[in-house]
């Protein structure tokens, strides 16, 4: 018995013991059995004491827990009577202390000892009343640690019965659900209350599995209560909701319950978008795949879009009523980025699908319209979302464009994919204008053709252009600027060489250049020169109004800028946001955008197509050389053909007669080549007459006729390698040749009398354009006459005879035209030279070589006049 007494004894020494263990237990227990049976005895009445021990712990925690309860209220009291007091005291306190204080400073012959006993008086005083504060905020503690003790085990059992019957899909269940949401709130705070105190890391894990179990049930409540939204019954709708965000509010978890609000919400757009099928698809529900009456999906996306505006209208209004007027903007944006989350693969292949459907090539002009629809869109979806922040909105657009952000970021590729069916498409008009001018039986078709080719690239420059200002609103504009540059100026460059290719084939074939010539040819000609002076004007123009645009997207980026330093705006424009939306595609400086635009816009306007369009404007220079030569080819072609055989005529070496006698070289007539060329010049003026009559057509014709001269060079280019007064291409001396300055003193002196010019300020453009034209013409022939002449291998008598009646024909047929510059004074010292005699022009030479040469043209023409000569078989 004494054995039995002592092991109870030790058993319960063991419970009482922090250092308590199962095993430790059991082990003490059952270490005097002897056999299994007695084990077994002995575990079932252990088990009994324990459930006994137990259940009279509780009777006991029980009873403390009552007597606790009801010291609670008068503790409660105590403690406000106590604070009471204390506020009392501390009012006298301070009262007491002003008072003294002004009577030690108003007492006369008062000392500084009585003072300083009088401040420890009031230190203690103030001690005092520190430690009964201290004591009063203790003994709040205390009550909230004993309420939260007592109340504990009861709403726990309170959380238990409330989470097992709940079913939140009925309003009775969901009120059990709300007050259950309430119950934990006071566990919550029941466990910081008791923290510190043993058993606060099991009072955390049946809150943690508590809160568990009220999300799981208030996820079900919470969907229904979404479905509910859809029903369209507005009181339905958000007053289940309202306690559903009530709960989640308390629960700490009101950002999980707006994501599944937002993501429920778009489910009706959602599905508006997929019950979309274009037109030849079949329908996902119907498979019906006519065509007829289907919109495409260009054409359907702004109706879409409505549907997402009212969304958004409902959503704004909804929101207030269920989140607050604060919280509603940044749910409505939240939204409006949901309806297109889900959607933007799909998005972004019908898209694409509808950018390659009307054609074997990508349309970007398809892409434009859907972007600027979007754009409309975001601007009015601004008005729903205000008050969400500005970045906040800037990157739910961005989401929302990001089908297009590919072709913003490479929108140079793009461009030059949708634009390469219509440059192959100019490209193959060009190459056949070489066929229409073979078989065409007037010039004017081929010119109609040329001039409606070079008109058609400005349209295409200015849809590129359009669709920057679109996606990239001025970002990235030197890309942009110089891929149009070069769109236009290889185009032009194509048309220039097929019009040279046309001026070779006349040169190559001048028989039939010149059986064929016709003054109505003339006339189709002088079109081509309108047509580049066009292109001038046209590219001027062009870089005029790019200049402008350029300065409008300059102003936007700059207000961007400002925009987002200052904050939201109340409404954002189209161009406005398309402005963000880029800004944040490249997120570059914008600064660095605005710098490239500002050295665009700060060039003139009338030199902004030279400096930003440099290759158009060089095309657009080679465009009016090529226009001037084929002109000069056309009217000069009758000429080069006769001139051609000029140096190998058989009557250079005729037989003389026997009449040495110079005048009678007056009786001689000229021959026949050179009275086709003189027939043919005076000719032209009646071709050139009538395009020079309309002003509108000289106006736009002058931007083509710089440099007139370099048309005529040819010929004074040969003359001057024959007389080697050059070597290689040295325009200066050929140009000083061809309008006959720097020439000898024995040129212009002797043999050269200059005739007054006619006055040509006073001169009217008809009749200076038609000048200049015969001009170039009869200075092509006279270079070409003299370089032929020189070519002769002999001349007999009669021979000269007949050159000299040449050039005195020709020389009058100049003087007739009354051109500034003509006769050229060679073919008068030519002349000369050829009708003096032996002596004299044996005389002549030495004199010159006497004299010495002042530089290589006097040399050189010195040698031209042995040339001379030699050809009349002179001894010198």
């Amino acid at each position: 018995m004494t054995s039995t007494s002592s092991t109870a004894a030790q058993l319960n020494q063991i419970l009482s013991s922090e250092d308590f263990t199962v095993s430790c237990y059991l082990n003490k227990a059952l270490s005097e059995t002897s056999n299994a049976d007695e084990e077994e005895d002995i575990l079932t009445e252990l088990a009994l004491q324990l459930q006994v021990q137990t259940q009279a712990c509780h009777d006991e925690i029980g009873r403390y827990m009552v007597e606790v309860s009801a010291m609670i209220p008068r503790l409660q009291a105590d403690v406000g009577r106590i604070g009471l007091g204390l506020n009392g005291m501390k009012e006298d306190a301070m009262s007491l202390i002003g008072r003294d204080s002004a009577s030690y400073d108003g007492k006369e012959g008062s000392s500084s000892i009585d003072l300083v006993e009088a401040t420890d008086d009031q230190t203690d005083e103030l001690e005092t009343l520190s430690a009964l504060s201290a004591l009063s905020e203790n003994l709040q503690a205390v009550r909230s640690i004993l309420e939260a003790a007592s109340s504990w085990d009861g709403t726990v059992t309170l959380m238990n019965d409330l989470l097992g019957s709940v079913q939140p899909t009925t309003t009775e269940h969901a009120a059990s659900l709300a007050e259950a949401v309430d119950a934990l709130t006071k566990l919550e705070y029941g466990a910081e209350a008791l923290s510190g105190t043993p058993g606060s890391e099991d009072r955390q894990i049946a809150i943690s599995e508590f809160r568990t179990k009220i999300e799981v049930l208030l996820k079900p409540m919470l969907l229904n209560a979404l479905k509910l939204q859809s029903a369209g019954n507005a009181v339905r709708v958000v007053g289940p909701l309202q306690q559903c965000v009530s709960m989640y509010k308390s629960l700490n978890k009101l950002d999980a319950l707006k994501d599944e609000y937002v993501k429920a919400r778009p489910a009706a757009i959602h599905k508006l978008w997929f019950a979309f099928s274009p037109p030849g698809k079949a329908h996902p529900i119907s498979e019906d795949v006519s065509m007829e009456g289907k919109p495409t999906f260009v054409e359907w996306l702004p109706t879409w879009f409505d549907s997402c505006l009212n969304l958004l209208a409902e959503e704004k209004r909804r929101s207030t009523a269920v989140f607050g007027a604060e919280e509603s903007p940044k749910v409505t944006a939240k939204v409006l980025r949901e309806c297109f989350r889900p959607l933007l693969s799909s998005f972004t292949a019908r898209l694409m699908s509808s950018a390659n459907s009307n054609s074997a090539t990508f349309s970007l002009d398809i892409i434009s319209t859907t972007y600027k629809a979007t754009l409309a869109f975001l601007s009015l979806a601004h008005d729903q979302v205000l008050g969400a922040g500005l970045e906040m909105i800037v990157d739910i657009f961005s989401v929302v464009a990001s089908p297009f952000v590919p072709i913003i970021q490479d929108l140079v590729k793009r461009e030059v994919e949708h634009s390469y069916a219509d440059f192959a498409r100019l490209e193959n008009a060009t190459k056949k204008t070489e066929e229409i001018f073979a078989t065409s039986s007037s010039i004017q078709k081929t010119v109609d053709h040329l001039s409606l080719l070079c008109a058609d690239i400005f349209p295409l420059a200015k849809g590129s252009l359009a669709r920057f200002e679109v996606f990239n609103c001025g970002c990235k504009a030197a890309a942009t600027i110089a891929n149009i540059d070069s769109r236009i100026g290889n185009h032009i460059a194509e048309l220039s060489f097929a019009i040279s290719t046309l001026s070779l084939s006349m040169t190559n074939e001048v028989n039939k250049a010149a059986d064929k010539f016709d003054e109505q040819d003339v006339q189709g000609a002088l079109e081509l020169l309108k047509m580049a002076g066009l292109f001038v004007n046209d590219l001027q123009s062009f870089g005029v109004y790019t200049q402008e645009r350029l300065r409008s997207l300059l102003a936007g980026l700059d207000a961007s800028i400002t925009l987002e330093r200052e904050g939201a705006p109340d409404s954002l424009s189209t161009g406005e946001v398309g402005v963000l939306i880029a800004r944040k595609t490249f997120r570059e400086d914008s600064e660095v955008h605005s710098a490239d635009l500002n050295g665009m816009c700060s060039v003139g306007p009338n030199h902004f197509h030279k400096e930003n369009f440099p290759v158009s404007y060089q095309a657009g220079q080679k465009l009016a050389s090529a226009c001037r030569m084929f002109v000069f080819d056309l009217c000069y072609a009758v000429p080069r053909k006769w001139l051609a055989s000029m140096s190998t005529l058989p009557e250079w070496t005729e037989k003389d007669d026997g009449n040495t006698d110079i005048m009678s070289s007056y009786s001689i007539l000229p021959q026949s080549y050179i009275t086709h060329v003189g027939e043919h010049i005076l000719a032209l003026v009646q071709a050139l007459e009538p395009f020079a009559s309309v002003e509108s057509s000289l106006t736009l014709s002058k931007e083509a006729m710089q440099n007139m001269n370099s048309v005529a060079i040819e010929p004074w280019r040969e003359l001057a390698s024959l007389i080697g007064c050059v070597q290689g291409e040295d325009d200066d001396v050929i140009d000083f040749l061809m309008e006959g300055k720097s020439l000898p003193d024995f040129v212009t002196i002797s043999d050269f009398e200059e005739d007054e010019d006619e006055d040509e300020e006073d001169m009217d453009e008809s009749h200076r354009f038609c000048n200049e034209w015969l001009g170039v013409i009869s200075s092509a022939v006279t270079g070409r006459i003299l370089e032929r002449m020189l070519k002769i291998q002999a001349l007999s008598t009669k021979g000269r005879n007949h050159l000299v009646t040449d050039i005195n024909y020709i020389e009058n047929v100049f003087s007739a035209l009354g051109v500034s510059g003509h006769p050229h004074p060679l073919l008068g010292h030519f002349s000369t030279i050829l009708t003096l005699n032996t002596d004299d022009l044996n005389d002549v030479l030495s004199k010159r070589s006497d004299l010495g040469y002042r530089g290589k043209m006097d040399g050189a023409l010195v040698s031209a006049e042995i040339r001379i000569a030699k050809m009349r078989n002179v001894t010198l």
